[in-house]
């Protein structure tokens, strides 16, 4: 068995790969540059997203497809447009040229996608209309519905991820440099409440996507099945490292919209990534960014999660 993993190259990608190979998989890595550090043991295919017959060379030969590719940080929507909604269409169309079409199509989407949850006690689910609260959600959720272009024969899964973390995380890494320092910079209040997702949840959860025909043509919220407050994330996460719990200063929406905009108008003169944005501050003010897993539990059979405490203590072993 042959898989392509678009992003694999990245955090969540690598884990993947690695767990594909263990199984016994032949993987494909399509990427838009060669890395210096490329996974061990994987085929890379330099691709360019934005070129059907690029995806179509990279699809061609693989039985599964996992579409992780994606930008988190963009400066506008139309890069956001370009990265998340455009290429998901272009490998959808990719997978239609094929000779062969893969049998199994896995996106890997976004809470973000689906939006924040309705308060602190009510966690969305599947079952609640979608409502982006930004540009990166909006292009997930295109993303999502590229997905009907496929092939009817090939399956196809979407999982949505709430805050994903685990070992060589550099979204958890950049936060824990913070709270080595002994000051966090909150870009949402406190107490917001949060759902997380241990990196080994996620690709069980990939894995089991591919594998069971049951799931096919379903979205899925998928998380630990319990929420936390920002407050109590860094407190574990301080713990973890063996750190001192560090001082908290939380940010005012308007402050946030104003640091997020001038942020993102200096990080390109600067050559600094846009870790932080408008986009990503309309995210911070947008309520609880919370998810009910029940639905995967029911339907994929899973019987528990990687408690928060236990997945930070494995992060920084």
């Amino acid at each position: 068995m042959k898989a392509l993993i678009t992003g694999g190259t990245g955090f969540i990608g690598r884990a993947l790969a690695a767990r594909l190979l263990g199984e016994g998989w032949q993987a494909r890595v399509a990427t838009r540059r060669i890395p210096l550090n490329p996974p061990q043991g994987v085929e890379i295919a330099e691709t360019d997203y934005g070129s059907v017959e690029s995806l179509a060379k990279a699809v061609d030969g693989c039985d599964a497809v996992f579409h992780l590719a994606a930008a988190i940080f963009a400066c506008s929507y139309a890069e956001f447009e370009k990265a998340n909604a455009a290429a998901t269409a272009n490998l959808v169309a990719a997978c239609a040229k094929a000779q062969k079409p893969p049998e199994c199509f896995v996106y890997v989407s976004s809470l973000a996608a689906a939006g924040p949850g309705a308060s602190a006690t009510v966690a969305r689910t599947e079952a609640d209309p979608p409502a982006p609260a930004s540009d990166y959600g909006k292009t997930k959720l295109a993303g999502e519905a590229a997905l009907a272009a496929l092939p009817s024969a090939a399956r196809r899964v979407i999982l949505r991820p709430a805050i994903v973390y685990g070992k060589n995380d550099s979204g958890v890494s950049k936060i824990a440099r913070w709270v080595r320092r002994g000051l966090m910079i909150n870009m949402c209040a406190g107490e917001t409440m949060f759902s997380f997702t241990y990196i080994d949840d996620l690709v069980d959860a990939i894995t089991e996507a591919q594998k069971n025909p049951a799931l096919s043509g379903k979205a899925y919220f998928i998380c630990e099945d319990r929420t936390y407050p920002w407050t109590h994330f860094i407190s574990a996460m301080a713990k973890a490292m063996g750190a001192r719990q560090p001082f908290m200063l939380t940010l005012s929406p308007s402050a946030m919209r104003v640091a997020g905009k001038i942020y993102q108008t200096v990080s390109p003169l600067i050559g600094a990534d846009p870790v932080f944005n408008t986009d990503k501050a309309r995210e911070a003010c947008a309520g609880h960014w919370t998810a009910s897993p029940r639905r995967w539990m029911e339907d994929a059979g899973r019987k528990s999660w990687t408690p928060l405490e236990e997945g930070l203590k494995k992060t920084f072993v």
